[in-house]
């Protein structure tokens, strides 16, 4: 049963819905696909309505994911030798502090730092990567300090990743799995297209 509506300064930007389990009395938010907790920036290349937001949409050829739309704008910058600015308002986004904690959070996110031999292999299954790859990546990732190096690491895993329609559900059970977040849900009101992720709290 919908509770009340929390309003949001960053984030999905729109205020999100929070319902309480009548039977359990236990409170949950409703998040838009590829949102989580806390977050600022979208995980996934998904927009709030769930279709998966492509590079030059409109575009003939347009096919590859805007990763520059989530928190992998961090490392598609970083690869790119691009660093965001050392001093900004505090409700800057794009600042150096945030490029490197967003590179760290999308590193555990795939599995590159932060995780155990098997939970790595776990979440290189569920991603569709082959673990050899990713295994290798993480070694190579550790060896590194530099944000160039690494951005470039995790801009090359996020392009082997098959473009899929549960890539996004994915990657939110990897975060879950990495121990970023609690274990999303899928509430499907509008049929096999609609829905949004629900996260228990």
């Amino acid at each position: 049963m919908l509770d009340h509506y929390r309003n949001r300064k960053t984030g999905p930007e729109f205020a999100i819905a929070v319902a309480r389990c009548q039977v359990h009395d236990h409170g949950f938010t409703i998040y838009p696909p590829g949102h989580v907790p806390y977050g600022r920036k979208r995980v996934a290349p998904v927009a709030h309505e769930g279709r998966e937001l492509l590079r030059g949409e409109g575009e003939q050829g347009a096919s590859s994911l805007c990763w520059e739309q989530t928190i992998f704008a961090a490392a598609a910058d970083a690869a790119e030798g691009k660093f965001w600015a050392r001093s900004s308002p505090s409700s800057d986004d794009w600042r150096r502090r945030t490029q490197g904690r967003w590179l760290a959070l999308g590193a555990t996110l795939l599995g590159l730092i932060g995780v155990e031999q098997r939970v790595r292999e776990r979440l290189a299954e569920l991603l569709g990567l082959d673990c050899l790859d990713l295994v290798e990546a993480a070694r190579a990732f550790r060896q590194t300090r530099q944000w160039t190096d690494r951005g470039a690491l995790i801009m090359r895993l996020l392009e082997r990743l098959p473009l899929r329609r549960s890539l996004c559900d994915d990657l939110l059970v990897c975060g879950a799995i990495a121990g970023l977040w609690g274990r999303p849900s899928r509430w499907n009101p509008g049929g096999p297209l609609g829905g949004v992720m629900v996260s228990l709290f």
